[in-house]
């Protein structure tokens, strides 16, 4: 893979004409940058922003680059000022590779610029960046900061322009290059994250089916199918090397903790308006994790919680009585349940819980409720600070308690297949997939869903879990209008009821639920409906939520079952975390 030397304006001197500098906004240009390299794994270095133009190229020459980008706004001769616009990229007239990357990203700039006659790519040997450098450079000078209307397009576009600075842009499509898409229609390009013939899959072709029936002659969906693979790429490798390529859709599936990641690096964009009929239509859960710095970037497909399963005829040969969701167990009442159950659970080679740590991305899932209803947190709500919250000594309780269940050996410390379900167990936290799993596979298991365990000092606040895909509008679709159309008939009450029909996933509408009868007669769906209704709670909302994922996953590991000290592996994990979020919080 190509390595690109990455070098904004250093320039903090040269001032825009109504605020700001040029080093300012050269830089925000290639923060946006970064996602698209690092997620097509295009490795790159940053210039040293306190070094000049001569250790810029110094800096470039040391290393081994396939590419060197300078990034630069202009300024007009003073007898000018303010009076000249236009985009100039600069080449090597003697280095092939450095012409050909000038001509793309002048043609790319052609494409969003207002002026697109005055994009240009142009040959100098004069600028140091271009013609002193080992690797091909380009050195873009991307409109002029004294004139008021090229200072506000670079405000206001400053995602449009890391991507055309990447080389590449979207593909057009035009009537009958598709089936169905007719002239006058707006095209709309959609990418899911499975199969077609799966039941997921079929469901995703039949709502786009009905959206174009529906909006025959406005618009045409075009849906493509990209598979997930058992670790989790295929799917997530085709959006990140579209990213950087221009390529994205219209409209794209994600899933719901991953909003923020991609709302801050620019690879969705907040939804058109919706009314406040439109809103109330979807459970608070949907709309909170589609939510990030109070804009609505994403509407979930469905929605998800974890239920903690218990087997009735087990907690009834214990003589344990069950609370009503609106007065859950404390985890000290719900210890010494499990210490109750023990004996019981012994004599059936079993075990009180079924429980595992970690469990990959299920492990904030099933068990960051404890932290909410302890009255902690992992993240600040900006989402860019960790520091005292996934530290805090909220958390740490949190943390000894777990490594106390596992101490205590009220759940093994290895996974053990079936163990609920065999009957071996009397509490299980799982997804809400598992009523189903239990109705058609362990029809032997009295199947109940408690409310979830809060802390002793909880105060009625939501907390149980909640989240799973969901549509968004990419930031490369020029028609957010018919887009947010799309994600609304996605995620909508028709929808809805087909994902649940067909693939036993709870929709996201509350008039969904109300048209789904298990949901009113079968104790188990019931209760978790009202939990997501009432409870639900989704994960934290953070740029850097993969590390935070990942951190949590390693702090279950390293003190619920290593038995390490608990506030020593919180900070270190702060000191992770930290280092992920430095490009976010840079001023």
């Amino acid at each position: 893979m190509p390595k690109v030397f990455l070098s904004p304006s250093t320039q903090e001197w040269n001032p825009y004409i109504d605020g700001g500098n040029e080093e300012q906004y050269m830089n925000l240009i290639a923060d946006r940058m970064e996602p698209y390299l690092r997620s097509s794994g295009i490795t790159y270095v940053r210039n040293d922003p306190d070094r000049n133009v001569a250790g810029a190229i110094a800096d470039s020459n040391a290393g081994d680059f396939d590419v060197h980008l300078a990034i630069h706004s202009n300024a007009a001769p003073e007898s000018m000022a303010g009076m000249l616009r236009g985009i100039d990229v600069y080449y090597s007239p003697y280095d092939k590779y450095s012409e050909t990357l000038a001509v793309i990203i002048a043609n790319n700039f052609m494409s969003i610029y207002p002026l697109p006659d005055k994009c240009s790519a142009k040959p100098t040997t004069t600028l140091g960046e271009v013609t002193q450098t080992k690797a091909p450079a380009v050195l873009c000078e991307i409109g002029y900061h004294d004139n008021r209307e090229d200072a506000d397009w670079i405000r206001n576009n400053l995602t449009a322009i890391a991507v055309s600075l990447t080389g590449c842009q979207k593909k057009e499509v035009k009537p009958g290059d598709v089936a169905g898409y007719d002239e006058g229609e707006q095209y709309l390009s959609i990418w899911v994250h499975s199969i077609e013939d799966t039941l997921e899959g079929q469901v995703y072709r039949e709502s786009v089916d009905s959206f174009n029936e529906k909006y025959n002659g406005k618009y045409f969906a075009d849906i493509e199918f990209i598979p997930r693979n058992d670790s989790g790429g295929g799917y997530s490798d085709k959006v990140n090397s579209s990213v950087l390529s221009g390529g994205l859709p219209d409209v794209l599936t994600l899933d719901g903790p991953n909003v923020a990641a991609y709302a801050a690096n620019g690879i969705i964009q907040p939804l058109a308006e919706l009314t406040e009929e439109e809103r109330g239509e979807y459970l608070e859960s949907i709309l909170e994790q589609g939510t990030y710095n109070d804009k609505l970037y994403a509407l979930g497909v469905m929605e998800s919680s974890v239920g903690l399963y218990y087997n009735k005829d087990i907690l009834e040969e214990a003589g344990i009585e069950v609370p009503d969701a609106d007065h859950p167990w404390t985890t000290s009442e719900f210890m010494d349940i499990l210490a109750k159950l023990k004996p019981l659970m012994d004599e059936k080679n079993g075990y009180p819980i079924d429980m595992t740590f970690p469990v990959g991305e299920a492990s904030i899932y099933y068990y960051a409720p404890f932290i909410w209803a302890n009255g902690g947190d992992l993240v600040s709500e900006d989402g860019l600070t960790v520091d005292g919250y996934f530290n805090s000594e909220k958390n740490v309780e949190v943390m000894n308690y777990f490594h106390q269940i596992v101490e205590n050996k009220y759940m093994s410390e290895a996974p053990i297949e079936n163990l609920f379900e065999s009957g071996r167990a009397a509490f299980k936290f799982d997804g809400a997939w598992e009523v189903n799993t239990i109705y058609e596979n362990y029809s032997d298991v009295n199947l109940g869903v408690a409310p979830y365990v809060v802390g002793d000092d909880w105060d009625g606040e939501r907390y149980t879990p909640t989240g799973s895909w969901a549509f968004a509008a990419s930031s490369e679709t020029d028609n957010i209008e018919g887009a947010t159309e799309l994600v609304k008939w996605m995620s909508g009450v028709e929808s809805g009821v087909r994902i649940w029909n067909e693939a036993k996933s709870l929709p996201s509408t509350y008039k969904a639920f109300e048209q789904i009868d298990i949901f009113q007669t079968d104790e188990n769906y019931n209760a978790l409906y009202q939990q997501l209704s009432k409870y639900g709670h989704p994960r934290p909302k953070t740029p850097v939520y993969p590390q935070v994922s990942t951190s949590f996953q390693q702090a279950l590991e390293s003190v619920g079952l290593g038995g390490k000290d608990a506030q020593a592996e919180l900070d270190k994990s702060v000191e992770r975390i930290n280092a992920k979020l430095e490009r976010y919080t840079r001023e």
